[in-house]
């Protein structure tokens, strides 16, 4: 009979149904989710340091052009 009952997904997606999971589960997804959002703004956190760096190099190299007389 317990092959008529909805499986536990392995893993979770985002946007997946949430009500057929335990507390201790859903708190362990919050955890993997809070890390995961953590690693992702890192990165785009790098990202952005380095189109700034980008930005500014190519903005002084375009001020001041080297003048061939």
């Amino acid at each position: 009979m317990d092959d008529e009952l909805p499986k536990k997904p392995k893993e979770f997606a985002l946007g997946s149904d949430l009500e057929r999971h335990s507390v201790a589960e859903l708190e362990d997804l919050e955890g993997e989710l809070e890390r995961e959002l953590a690693r992702v703004r890192a990165a785009l956190a790098k990202r952005q340091d380095v189109r700034a760096a980008a930005e500014a190099f190519f903005k002084r190299a375009g001020a001041n052009p080297a003048r061939e007389d």
